[in-house]
């Protein structure tokens, strides 16, 4: 124990030094990001600013990254596992309780740093983080806890503490971090809802009210004199004067001099009845519908007559003509009948919550009828049957609910973006009585509708892939042909619904606004380039390290040094270099050396047009005519991609350089006796054995793609529009030019979850295919 204390106090300052100046900045500006104001983010917006940026694709991420965090703290408990096999009495599970205290501590002491304080809804009412002394009480419960049970462990108690404190914060991190975006979640959608119940309903369908239009009804207009109509109804007539509710749709095609008032005979039309009602009560009078018959002579006419009276018009006459607010068939009509309802969020998500539950249990149970052997405990086999069986009709009923709110939460986003702005004014003017607010629009409400079904489905479409691909390499092990086969056929399909669940990706930047276009086209410029430097100079870096190794004897070191010249000269200077270089002016280098073979001068970094299309235009194409799939990246861009492919091809080349050294002469001389040549020895034994030294610069490359931005900044200062400006650029921009911190804070964020799983994925890919010898 004394010796763990001890190594701990060494490590304290370095860890206490990370802490402040490594993990306390990253969470300062995760809150930052959370913050909306300029110059200085001072309010708190929520995931307003993720939402802005990439849409609902943001739950998304939120869920993948907390199920990372669930997935090391599932690691942390296997090597407890691991080293608990090794002294069965142990019980580290009784550590868990330490563990999450302290976790818990550690994280709110953070909250309190950082924020000075929170209400977080955890439970049905929010717990308050205030004061200083409590998450420190927490910590130090924690740590009696662990000192107390101490003498029940025979293993390195060290190990157990720092892994079930680590298990737990990670696991804390993971929930909190779900439950924050369940409530952003119901945040977001809950309004929008609200709207499309109050507005897509047959009420607001069937309304017509009144706007001003020279073609106009009277409303406050009087009648000159009486005007002699008798309705009859049923069979009785009546002495009737026209309903006010009648007089106020009276329809006219001008204001001009006399305005009359004309019924013709037979015309129904809205009157006001008087009647007795008997008994003392004295007279009454009701509203109805009659049919005009008009006196002609002191009887009642059935001829064509009209009858015709003035209208007085005066200075509280309103001009007004009816209209509808929108058309049923328009907007759906499945929606307008059962009254724009779509099932509540947190239902909705119960029901994908219920349904996970239901499959897990489905398969854990699966997982111990097969475990039993056969012809033994029937009973239990039997109600593990009947639970399974039970939990899979769960599940088709609960994952018919979540299908069925996706239904209807789309068929109501398609409903409102079909409004007009104009009649989506109307409608709300109708409900609420009031003019909706400058930011509350149709389509941006439409897209509040979709973060559900679209986190949903993305979600839905990324486990689909992911059973895929356990289906798919099980389908080895299976013993017979068909079963193979079977497994195949099953990984195909669920390969083919997850592709058609994640084409839901795209729109989720689509829906989300412009400026959620604007940073999807500044991710597929920042990933076009990756993908245009990094094959690139690892070709040309592993191509000149071969040849200086091999095949120059002298002067090696001076080679070396050209070839890491451009990797230590600063990026400005070369960058500003390289616009001259590329001067859109005949003069220009690069245009001068297409000048000797026959080439147009080309506008290079002025130069919007794809690639493809420039080098099918200068074979005399029409570049109009390239598929836009194939444009390929813009000239301007390409430029840019060039002038990193020239600074870091040297730096792979030197570090190709002492990979290619610590290689074997032996293992050449071996297969040269085989008579294997050159291309065979590079295949077989060069190449396999710079793996580690590849995977390096693979991994170092993509990653400095993705956060470049002096070289593109100063070559993108002469480019056109926004060809060249990566997810950094415009991340700069908000920032500096845009004054917009806690926005360009949420970029910053969405990048490095970007290049985290890129990081995951390449470490995944290669990490059966990198020989360490």
């Amino acid at each position: 124990m004394r010796e763990a204390l001890l190594a701990y106090a060494l490590v304290a300052p370095a860890f206490v030094i990370t802490a402040i100046f490594g993990l306390y900045p990253v969470v300062f500006g995760l809150w930052e990001s959370l913050k909306q104001g300029r110059p200085i983010a001072n309010t708190y917006v929520g995931l307003d600013n993720y939402t802005q940026g990439i849409g609902s694709l943001i739950y998304v991420l939120i869920i993948f990254v907390s199920f990372a965090f669930f997935m090391l703290s599932f690691k942390a408990w296997k090597r407890i596992r691991g080293v608990q096999a090794q002294h069965p009495a142990d019980k580290p599970v009784w550590l868990l309780l330490p563990g999450f205290l302290v976790g818990l501590g550690v994280i709110m002491l953070m909250v309190v740093l950082i924020i000075g304080g929170v209400s977080y809804p955890l439970f049905d009412e929010p717990i308050t983080l205030g004061l200083f002394w409590l998450p420190l009480f927490i910590i130090v419960a924690g740590a009696v806890g662990y000192i107390s049970l101490r003498h029940r462990y025979m293993a390195d108690y060290s190990f157990y503490v720092m892994n079930t404190i680590l298990m737990m914060t990670l696991t804390l991190i993971g929930i909190l971090a779900l439950r924050y975006s369940y409530s952003q979640l119901i945040t977001d959608v809950q309004d929008a809802r609200d709207v499309a119940m109050a507005i897509l309903n047959n009420e607001v369908g069937n309304a017509r009210p009144f706007v001003e239009n020279e073609e106009v009804i009277l409303v406050n207009a009087g009648v000159d004199g009486e005007i002699p109509l008798t309705a009859a109804i049923g069979e009785n007539t009546f002495d009737v004067t026209v309903a006010p509710t009648d007089l106020e749709q009276i329809q006219f095609d001008e204001l001009e001099g006399e305005a009359t008032i004309v019924y013709s005979n037979n015309e129904r039309v809205r009157v006001t009845v008087s009647i007795n009602r008997g008994f003392g009560l004295g007279p009454s009078s009701f509203e109805t519908e009659g049919q005009v018959q008009i006196e002609g002579g002191g009887i009642l006419s059935g001829g064509n007559d009209d009858v015709t009276a003035s209208i007085l018009i005066n200075e509280d006459t309103s001009v007004l003509v009816p209209f509808d607010i929108y058309v049923t068939a328009d907007v759906g009509q499945d929606i307008i009948q059962r009254g724009g309802y779509t099932l509540p969020v947190e239902n909705a998500l119960r029901g994908v919550i219920g349904f996970l539950v239901a499959i897990a249990v489905a398969v854990y149970s699966t997982h111990q009828i097969n475990r039993i052997p056969e012809n033994q405990q029937a009973r239990l086999k039997l109600a593990l049957l009947i639970i399974r069986v039970v939990s899979a009709i769960a599940a088709i009923g609960l994952l018919t609910v979540v299908a069925t709110s996706i239904i209807f939460y789309r068929q109501g986003a398609e409903a409102l973006s079909s409004l007009t702005q104009e009649q989506f004014n109307q409608a709300y003017l109708l409900v609420y009585g009031s003019t909706p607010g400058a930011t509350v629009t149709p389509d941006g409400l439409a897209a509040d509708m979709l973060i559900l079904p679209q986190a949903l489905m993305v979600c839905a479409g990324a486990l689909l892939i992911y059973l895929a691909y356990l289906v798919w390499t099980n389908a080895r092990h299976r013993e017979t042909p068909l079963g193979m086969m079977g497994s195949l056929f099953i990984a195909s399909a669920l390969m083919v619904g997850g592709w058609m669940l994640l084409s839901e990706l795209p729109a989720t930047f689509t829906v989300a606004g412009q400026e959620a276009i604007e940073v999807r086209n500044s991710l597929v410029r920042t990933a076009t380039f990756s993908i245009g430097t990094v094959p690139p100079q690892l070709m040309i870096g592993i191509l000149l390290a071969y040849l200086l190794f091999y095949e120059i004897g002298i002067g090696k070191g001076l080679f070396r040094l050209i070839y890491f010249m451009p990797y230590i000269t600063p990026q400005v200077a070369t960058a500003a270099i390289f616009t001259v270089i590329f001067s859109l002016e005949a003069t220009g280098l690069a245009n001068q050396f297409l000048g000797l073979v026959g080439i147009d001068e080309l506008l290079w970094l002025k130069e919007s047009k794809g690639l493809t299309q420039v080098i099918y235009e200068i074979l005399g194409g029409d570049p109009n005519h390239v598929p836009r799939i194939l444009e390929g990246p813009s000239l301007a861009l390409t430029t840019v991609i060039l002038f990193n492919v020239w600074v870091y091809a040297g730096y792979n080349a030197v570090i190709f350089l002492a990979g290619l050294g610590a290689i074997p002469g032996e293992l050449y001389e071996a297969a040269k006796v085989d008579g294997a040549g050159r291309w065979a020895a590079f295949r077989h034994i060069t190449f396999p054995l710079l793996s580690p030294v590849t995977f390096f610069l693979s991994m170092l490359s993509i990653i400095g793609t993705f956060r470049a931005f002096g070289s593109v900044a100063v070559l993108g200062r002469t480019a056109i529009g926004e060809e060249v400006d990566t997810l950094t650029v415009k991340m700069f921009n908000e920032l500096y030019r845009a004054n917009n911190p806690g926005y360009a804070a949420s970029l910053a964020f969405i990048l490095f979850a970007v290049i985290v799983m890129l990081t995951i994925t390449q470490n995944q890919l290669a990490k059966d295919r990198v020989f360490y010898g």
